[in-house]
């Protein structure tokens, strides 16, 4: 049986609560690029939480960061998705709560690797080219190992696999996938877009040499061994001095969840699990862009938005420790001077639980770019988010009339079939119950007074049936139970008609928002009748 404190904890449980940001380090192995650089300045804590980084010619300034986790080079891809938490965000998804995973770093940092793990290859011909005439390099889906998978891969594995053990809930998938190339946003999904912006040579060259010599055109294919899969997804990569296969655009890798109970399908709760691969910070002289072309474009358009997120980042933490501190935090943020934290602003600072990876070079020659990652993740760790189921306040209200209707049932029925637990503890001035008092229905499983007295309050219990009545003796026992029944009735009642008028009320909105509906559409199809005379 249910008791009014489950209902109540249920209640409380899906109200907004607030969630750190929570901050994963992880550092690269070694590369080509690194030149064979000494690794001294950074260093992973053995308990794998801190992270220490000292200034390469001067190791008294040494500073510490703490985070959820910290992975050394070391790391595999599966130990990287187990511990980081990935799976947690996941499930939420998949029970309606909002989540966001985006890895963060300056440019060849390992962003792409821990996101997709895909292997890249390089199109024949590039050598001695220039980056404006030379090739992207492309993702080689057949031959990437299962190891080597990363986040995006294993997390959508998971998803669907979460939504199909629960048997009792019906659950539509969608997806979208958009890319912000030069602070404009793009369709993944439609690639005619981001085609005909990047101009008619970019174009042709993508539909001569398509992924495998096969035509540009989108299209969804199907194999045995990886299922559904997309071919000829155009996502823009480049090769510079720092990274052979280097995003050059933000991607935002979004799923919508609805679910809802195969009992009653009206009652949908929506989601999102955003999955982020960011491009990276960069310096023109580090990649090789000259003073004009298409690469420094390029980093100048990934350093601007990038700013701006550091920008929301910093006020965010601010704001956190302002409250934290008793005092009013200032209320702008600047999420709308980019489309990149436009469209991240549910995930820092809104309703969705997130969690940011921060990438690391191994090199000291990155010393400052190490330390500016590690500081931007330690203010992130400080964000609060407020954390709530996503339903909608029509499926709100009649789940906690159905509960609430469904606790009295159980009560009534619990007092029919003479359902009774003694009392052993004293009443709330230290009284002994009466004789008359010492027996009313409550909940299995609660045996302190302290439950007892709650049940009755909630319950309405009458006069006379208190566990605080003096040692007079009070009425009978088949009196009690009659005041009772006649008391849980009514409000079995009360609960049942709000449950029917909220039904009703829900029933005529849909009826009016149907009239209003047809209006529209008559009042547009006769203004398309007049432009058509």
């Amino acid at each position: 049986m249910t008791s009014k404190s489950s209902i109540d904890a249920e209640a409380s449980s899906r109200k907004p609560e607030g969630q750190s940001v929570r901050v994963v380090v992880r550092v690269r192995p070694l590369t080509s690029t690194d030149n064979g650089g000494t690794c001294s300045a950074l260093s992973i804590n053995p308990n794998g939480q801190h992270v220490q980084l000292s200034a390469p010619h001067d190791k008294r300034t040494t500073r510490q960061f703490s985070f959820d986790a910290a992975l050394d080079q070391h790391i595999s891809q599966e130990d990287m998705y187990s511990t980081s938490g990935v799976q947690g965000l996941v499930d939420a998804a998949a029970q309606g709560y909002h989540s966001t995973i985006f890895a963060y770093g300056q440019t060849g940092s390992g962003k792409t690797f821990t996101m997709e793990g895909f292997k890249y290859t390089m199109p024949s011909g590039n050598s001695g080219a220039t980056a404006a005439k030379a090739r992207a390099p492309t993702a080689d889906f057949q031959n990437t190992p299962q190891h080597q998978l990363g986040i995006i891969p294993r997390a959508i594995a998971a998803l669907f696999q979460a939504l199909n053990s629960d048997t009792s809930r019906r659950s539509v998938v969608r997806c979208s996938y958009v890319q912000i190339y030069k602070e404009q946003a793009y369709d993944l999904l439609n690639p005619t877009s981001i085609l005909s912006a990047m101009g008619p040579q970019h174009h042709n060259k993508q539909q001569q040499h398509g992924p495998g010599g096969s035509s540009g055109a989108l299209r969804m294919r199907w194999s045995k061994a990886e299922d559904f899969y997309l071919e000829n997804l155009f996502k823009v990569m480049a090769s510079h001095k720092l990274n052979a296969s280097s995003s050059r655009s933000h991607c935002l890798l979004t799923l919508y969840i609805d679910s809802s109970p195969l009992s009653s399908p009206t009652e949908i709760i929506s989601s999102r699990l955003t999955l982020v691969d960011l491009a990276g910070s960069e310096r023109g002289s580090s990649i090789g862009a000259t003073s004009e072309g298409k690469l420094r474009d390029e980093s100048v358009a990934i350093n601007k938005s990038l700013f701006t997120l550091r920008q929301v980042i910093t006020c965010l933490a601010a704001a956190s420790s302002q409250q934290q501190g008793g005092t009013t935090p200032s209320s702008h943020v600047p999420y709308r001077d980019s489309k990149l934290t436009s469209l991240l602003k549910n995930s820092l600072g809104g309703t969705s639980l997130t969690l940011m990876v921060a990438c690391l070079a191994p090199s000291d020659a990155f010393y400052e770019e190490n330390l500016s990652t590690l500081e931007y993740a330690s203010k992130a760790a400080r964000i609060t988010n407020q954390v709530s189921l996503n339903e909608d306040a029509k499926t709100r209200l009649i789940r906690e009339l159905r509960t609430e209707v469904a606790f009295l049932r159980q009560q009534l029925a619990a007092v029919q079939m003479g359902d009774y637990v003694k009392l052993t503890g004293p009443g709330p001035n230290g009284q002994q119950p009466a004789r008359g008092a010492s027996q009313i229905p409550r909940p299995p499983g609660n045996t302190s007074g302290a439950s007892t007295q709650s049940a009755a309050s909630t319950l309405d219990v009458p006069s006379g049936f208190s566990a605080g009545a003096s040692a007079a003796p009070g009425p009978s026992l088949e009196e009690m139970k009659q005041k009772l029944l006649e008391s849980t009735q009514h409000d079995v009642g009360i609960m049942v008609e709000k449950l029917l008028d909220a039904i009703s009320l829900v029933q005529s909105l849909a009826a009016v928002n149907q009239q209003l509906r047809t209006a529209y559409d008559q009042v547009g199809f006769n203004i398309l009748g007049r432009d058509l005379h």
